[in-house]
């Protein structure tokens, strides 16, 4: 099956979504070993955050730096429909951004291949909880509800995100809904924590800085541990525009010599920086989350490191027992609970390995891709056969 990846992301930010999208391109490659091409709006001069294999074909677009992604994306639309049509794809996958339509619905139209598009978020949310205009998010979702409506699949990594689709109009045979995962081996050989001998507890956090990630509630937490007299760091790995406003918190709060800002960090050094903490964050906010739920990557790489794991009670978490749940938008619970696992080091032993258990079993990417893309190819060849 010859498939073509496409995704209007800046592939050189060290983020989920361009770790997620170079996954998505290997599990293709191990599958149809050289037949899989990948397409990202970039000039040529990006250093990728991990390896595509050596049997994919790496197509790039242009990518002009002061536009935002979705615009480079756009503006890319011409240049992915001749590769389309040049190169005759079974498989065209796209990765959803603001203005991916008008690609899928142009490859539908002037192509013979299966298109699916790839959703992991309600975009109205998300926009939302950025402060964007409600009439301009309420014009992108109708945009998301266009792409999925005219690709002939649309995979979902959330129930959630597949219930509200629905609610709009989609029908339900077109949704799949597949969660995301994280690359197991990656984990396997870190060394565990060793204790210092400080007796300084380590905590942090991974992932992009944008509201809905909570950042700000962990720090608010953080200065309540630190009036019980706990001896702890917390280190954030990650960038993004919540930054500046994460660190003057951190100031008022009196926590410039408690939270540590890494910045981000090289995907292949995730594993050592994981496992430098006792205990991992991830204090989801209720809005744009609670809607239709989460699947996070961070998640996966907490639970693939063997960490014990405070996350937000929030819909896609909430049937996890080997983590402890928080409500979210509460720093007191949060600062309860690492106080609680502080003090209990047993339960936390006993957490850390319950996740890495879970993540062995269930958080592969390779594995999760690898049934999915069977399906597409069975997808496929009816489609082939009806024509």
């Amino acid at each position: 099956m010859k498939s073509l990846i496409v995704a209007g992301i800046d592939i050189k930010k060290n983020n989920a979504c361009s770790i997620n999208f170079i996954r998505t391109v290997n599990a293709f490659s191990l599958k149809y070993r050289g037949s899989v091409t990948s397409f990202v709006p970039d000039s040529g001069s990006a250093r990728y955050p991990i390896a595509l294999e050596g049997t994919v074909n790496n197509l790039r677009g242009f990518h002009l730096s002061k536009i935002p992604n979705s615009l480079n994306y756009f503006f890319n639309t011409p240049l992915i429909i001749y590769h389309a049509l040049k190169n005759n794809f079974d498989i065209i996958y796209v990765r959803f951004s603001l203005l991916s339509v008008f690609s899928v619905v142009l490859l539908r139209l002037f192509t013979n291949a299966l298109i699916v598009s790839e959703h992991h978020g309600w975009i109205y949310d998300e926009l939302i909880s950025m402060r964007c205009p409600r009439i301009l998010a309420s014009l992108f979702r109708k945009l998301q509800l266009w792409d999925i409506k005219a690709a002939h699949f649309s995979r979902v990594v959330i129930s959630g995100l597949k219930e509200k689709c629905v609610e709009h109009g989609v029908e339900k045979n077109k949704i799949i809904v597949l969660q995301n995962g994280t690359s197991i081996s990656d984990f396997s050989l870190q060394d565990k924590r060793v204790n210092d001998g400080t007796g300084v507890f380590v905590i942090g956090f991974l992932g992009n800085l944008v509201p809905w990630q909570g950042v700000h509630i962990a720090i608010q937490a953080g200065a309540l541990v630190k009036e019980m007299g706990i001896p702890f760091k917390m280190k954030i790995f990650g960038s993004g525009p919540e930054l500046k406003r994460l660190c003057d918190l951190s100031k008022s709060l009196g926590l410039l010599d408690t939270v540590e800002f890494v910045g981000e960090i090289e995907s292949n050094t995730v594993p050592h920086a994981l496992s430098t903490l006792d205990l991992a964050l991830a204090p989801f906010v209720s809005e744009r989350n609670s809607n239709i739920g989460l699947s996070p990557i961070k998640i996966r790489d907490y639970a693939a490191a063997g960490l014990a794991i405070i996350s937000s009670d929030i819909k896609g978490i909430s049937n996890y027992d080997w983590l402890m749940k928080v409500k979210p938008d509460e720093p007191q619970e949060l600062a309860d609970a690492i106080i609680h696992l502080y003090k209990k080091p047993e339960l936390r032993t006993a957490f850390q390995n319950k996740a890495r258990s879970f993540a062995e079993k269930n958080f592969d990417h390779d594995k999760i891709l690898s049934s999915f893309i069977d399906e597409l190819s069975e997808k496929r060849k009816n489609q082939i056969g009806k024509n």
